[in-house]
């Protein structure tokens, strides 16, 4: 059972990484195909089964350390990908990001992780409610400053705000 769910996340982080890669494929202009590749990472999130199923996983990882560490793994895994793919993008548009690039794929991953276990708890939370729109508008991964800077600035905005230097 185990090892067929991993091989299950294996194909879903690739096909995912994926459809990521092809998003931001420098062909269009910078700002579109960042709000794409926002819209495609949580496309995962869609799928009403899959989410159950991982945290299944997730949670049986919490009780068995070898599943556990093959979990971590593969996620590490991942999110090593997102970085590879969001540095392949900001150098060919010669954007430098506000943040570390890990620092961002991280954030984008957790973002998405979180997202997916709000889901589970409200199932009819949707993207406005959990603030994606505001996200995908920044670009995510959000790897511009001034970009970053003009939807934190926008009215609505949560009061609270990172300080940006540059």
């Amino acid at each position: 059972k185990e090892e067929l769910f991993l091989v299950m996340l294996d194909e879903r982080f690739a096909k995912e990484l994926e459809r990521i890669d092809r998003t931001l494929s420098g062909t269009d202009d910078p700002e579109t195909e960042a709000r794409l590749a926002a819209a495609e990472f949580i496309h995962f999130a869609s799928d009403d089964d899959w989410p159950r199923l991982y945290f299944q996983f997730a949670a049986h990882a919490a009780r068995n350390e070898e599943f556990r560490q093959e979990l971590a793994t593969r996620q590490q895994a991942m999110r090593e990908r997102l970085v590879e793919v969001y540095e392949r993008w900001t150098k060919q548009f010669e954007i430098d990001p506000p943040l570390p690039i890990a620092d961002i794929a991280a954030m984008t991953y957790f973002m998405a992780d979180g997202f997916l276990v709000d889901r589970l708890i409200e199932p009819g939370l949707d993207e406005a409610r959990a603030g994606l729109p505001r996200w995908r508008r920044a670009g995510s991964p959000p790897l511009s400053s001034q970009r970053l800077r003009e939807v934190l600035d926008e009215p609505g905005r949560v009061p609270v705000r990172p300080r940006l230097v540059g």
